[in-house]
């Protein structure tokens, strides 16, 4: 889905599931839409020769499945953590700024995981990368 994006950069791209077989029973269009925003942004704000990883893995332990995109990136300060997932937040504000966008897709992403019974969370640091970390409720349905 963003292979054309992150060729013209020179990302690394790579993908882990485990186990090799994993099923999700959701909203297979609400699912794809919330990844897709989220490699997106994880592209767009992961600079040139950077890496970005997929990964989705059950954790057995609390019956959930995580979906976890992760980049190298420019990094999010911890303080601006909650305010990410609000409709209309740029944390770049300046009337030039760098990067394109009007605020919605983390508001989206969080409201969708949301609906499908599931948190969307954050693990990062200013300059060091960023994680988003998708929990969704897992059986066999």
């Amino acid at each position: 889905m963003i292979r054309t994006s992150v060729d013209p950069k020179g990302l690394a791209l790579s993908c882990e599931i485990e186990p090799a077989d994993l099923e999700i029973f959701s909203d297979r269009n609400a699912i794809v839409h919330v990844l897709q925003n989220l490699l997106e942004n994880a592209v767009k704000f992961t600079p040139q020769g950077g890496q970005i990883g997929f990964r989705a893995a059950v954790e057995e332990a609390h019956a959930n499945v995580q979906l976890i995109v992760w980049a190298t990136g420019i990094g999010i300060d911890p303080n601006d953590h909650v305010r990410i997932f609000q409709p209309f937040v740029q944390l770049d504000s300046a009337l030039s700024r760098r990067y394109e966008g009007i605020g919605l897709g983390l508001a989206y992403a969080a409201r969708m995981v949301n609906l499908l019974g599931g948190t969307l969370t954050i693990e990062s640091e200013l300059g060091a990368g960023s994680c988003f970390i998708v929990t969704l409720p897992y059986g066999n349905h």
